[in-house]
């Protein structure tokens, strides 16, 4: 007679989880950069050969350094490698060349003049976005006194906006400080994605300088990836399959 074969219940669990857990490794999740420093002028130093519906003038860096500068005097639009620049107000605003404190890293970055509000656009960027998808990100913000003002307020706000049927926005900064007598205070964290069934999202920076005192507001080296879930591996999903036949057929 043919001598029957009984596994136990709790081996096959064992082999189970052993078998999920070696397949779930393999199935990290990688990291997708969006922007950086070297990625869709992150540092706002890619060179500017034709910025859409710029006015006021290129000059020159100060001291050699070899930046330039866009700026507008009145509301409009400033469009650069990987952004576009708006504000409805005037005084000076725009892409300001390298001096003592105007750029945290490279040569330039965005400047707002006092009395003026200005917006950062990201391009939008593709992709499948899962609930939980994790964002990373940073950015430099500064702020400086002009002459004897005294002091300067500016309010900064980055979010990302998404294209989901909920419009889901994700507040990455939001603070106020003032004269930090041309310094910048670094920001960075992760924040991860609330909605469901996006296939853009875009981030936007604003600067607010019209609360108090005389001065400029900036903004440099803003960095953005993600890290999205990943998905069971369907070698794992058949392999379930499979384990889950086997227990029924004894």
């Amino acid at each position: 007679m043919k001598k029957k074969n009984h596994s136990s219940p709790f081996k096959n669990s064992l082999v189970l989880a052993s078998t999920t857990a070696f397949l779930t490794a393999g199935s990290t999740a990688a990291t997708v950069t969006l922007i950086d420093s070297s990625t869709n002028n992150g540092s706002f130093d890619d060179a500017i050969t034709d910025p859409g519906n710029s006015t006021g003038g290129t000059t020159t860096g100060t001291g050699g350094s070899g930046g330039q500068r866009y700026a507008r005097t009145s509301g409009g639009t400033i469009e650069i490698p990987g952004w576009n620049i708006s504000s409805p107000d005037g005084g000076f605003w725009g892409v300001n060349h390298s001096d003592s404190t105007a750029s945290y890293d490279g040569l330039q970055s965005v400047v707002v003049n006092d009395n003026a509000i200005v917006a950062i656009t990201s391009q939008t960027f593709t992709g499948t976005f899962a609930a939980g998808d994790a964002f990373n990100f940073s950015a430099a913000f500064g702020n400086r006194i002009v002459g004897d003002a005294g002091t300067n307020q500016v309010a900064y706000n980055l979010r990302l906006r998404f294209n989901d049927t909920e419009n889901t926005q994700l507040d990455l900064v939001s603070t106020v400080f003032q004269d930090p007598t041309g310094s910048y205070i670094d920001y960075n964290g992760t924040a991860n994605y609330t909605g469901s069934g996006a296939t853009e999202v875009f981030l936007v920076a604003t600067m607010n300088n019209k609360l108090a005192g005389a001065g400029q507001g900036m903004v440099d080296a803003i960095s953005l990836s993600y890290d999205a879930i990943p998905e069971p591996s369907s070698l794992l999903l058949c392999l379930l399959g499979g384990l889950g036949f086997m227990h029924r057929r004894r």
